[in-house]
């Protein structure tokens, strides 16, 4: 089963952030060398580890013998050796030694973890994962950066390998962090106040239908104001569509999108958050969706659009998009 927890430990106050960039401050304790190289290591990941890389590593010296490899700049304490990974993004990959013994190893899992969440002064989710037949590792813990209005998708990972061979059960701990910005996903806050309890109420029978069903031609039911199109689909996409049309000028129509947001927010539970996609045609757009669908490549998702179809005519779109 998945594991979620919130870890708040040893809060500095050391990290600034906010939804556009992804940025944490050094740490101000000198002593702490691993906290200010792991924060050092983590603003480097959205350019891709350009500035830490160096050159190709060569010899048996790895154990990353997979994939092509570069020496990398930033040392942390604790970690036998560290690589740069070149696989389809650059992964920061750190080797924390082999053992025999299963106890020993779980310690220093569970060490470089609390490590992790001491550097980002507890600001961090941690999402825990037990291992099967189809992964190479036996446990893994996935990290991602908070802040109070939300979280940067898992780009950090602590895992444990055991060696899969009758003459060896050796077991392995590496620390690797992907390379790139995460996306950033916000928390969904019910101290809102709610101006439309109908829309609220037919929001969340309507979203029940649309989670435990699949794709049909048919309407999910009424949602007040909005009226249902009808089901479209297209080669890569398949929705269900509600809109709201009437808004005369820009300020009319910012005013109701943010009206229909935050009856949105509230009438959804704690188990959804939301981020805002690059805005291709639209004036605006937010997309929802469940917590734990973040990780699926085609996860269902309800998007409230902002789409202007001429100068004095805006309109809002719910969109059930299934795919």
């Amino acid at each position: 089963m998945l594991r979620i927890v919130i870890a708040c430990i040893f809060c500095f106050g050391i990290c600034i952030c906010n939804a556009q960039d992804f940025y944490i401050r050094s740490p101000k304790q000198k002593k702490n060398t691993f906290a200010k190289s792991f924060v050092q290591l983590l603003n480097n990941a959205p350019t891709l580890f350009k500035n830490i890389t160096e050159k190709p590593s060569t010899g048996k010296d790895s154990v990353f013998t997979d994939y092509t490899s570069y020496y990398n700049k930033i040392k942390l304490k604790g970690a036998v050796l560290g690589r740069i990974i070149i696989d389809s993004v650059p992964i920061a990959a750190y080797y924390y030694g082999s053992y025999t013994n299963m106890e020993i190893a779980e310690g220093v899992y569970v060490n470089l973890s609390n490590q992790i969440a001491e550097s980002l002064g507890g600001n961090v989710l941690f999402k825990s994962v037990e291992g099967n037949d189809n992964t190479p590792w036996l446990r893994q813990t996935k990290i991602a950066f908070t802040q109070n209005s939300g979280f940067f998708l898992f780009n950090i990972f602590v895992e444990l390998y055991k060696q899969k061979t009758d003459i060896d059960s050796t077991l392995t701990v590496i620390l690797k962090v992907k390379g790139g910005k995460p996306p950033f996903y916000y928390k969904l806050a019910h101290n809102e106040p709610i101006s439309s309890f109908m829309f609220a109420s037919a929001l969340k029978a309507q979203m029940r239908t649309f989670q435990r069903g699949k794709f049909t031609n048919e309407c999910l039911g009424e949602i007040p104001p909005f009226i249902c199109k009808g089901a479209y689909k297209t080669k890569d996409t398949s929705m269900i569509l509600y809109t709201k049309e009437g808004c005369k000028d820009y300020p009319d129509a910012k005013k109701e999108f943010e009206v229909a947001l935050t009856n949105i927010r509230v009438s959804l539970s704690d188990y959804y958050v939301y981020f805002l996609p690059q805005i291709k045609n639209n004036i605006r757009e937010v997309v929802f969706l469940k917590f734990d669908d973040i990780e699926k490549p085609n996860p269902k998702t309800l998007n409230l659009v902002l789409k202007e179809k001429s100068k004095s005519n805006y309109i809002l779109e719910l969109q059930f998009v299934y795919k």
